[in-house]
């Protein structure tokens, strides 16, 4: 096994406590679920989301970020069922 210098250990440390913590701080709690992953440079985001907005506004959060240079996207999207649409189906 390889160990990286520390200071690449650092940069993705650095990235992924960063992206956390905007996703923490936003108005939306889904954006705490989610799972994030940072690798030189890339953060890859993970979990489900309500809306392709959220989904959207998640990943250009992200995309701003000093030192990510590209944003792999794998959030879902599961629109929440109506009761009409439950009780169709019961």
């Amino acid at each position: 096994m390889t160990n990286l210098p520390n200071h690449f250990a650092d940069d993705h440390a650095d990235l992924f406590d960063r992206a956390r913590l905007l996703l923490a701080a936003q108005s939306v709690p889904a954006f705490r679920q989610i799972s994030i992953e940072a690798l030189h440079g890339r953060v890859t985001l993970r979990g489900v989301l309500q809306s392709y907005y959220h989904r959207q506004l998640a990943v250009a959060l992200v995309r701003r970020i000093a030192g990510v240079t590209h944003v792999i996207d794998e959030l879902a999207v599961s629109a929440p069922r109506s009761d009409a649409f439950i009780a169709a189906s019961a």
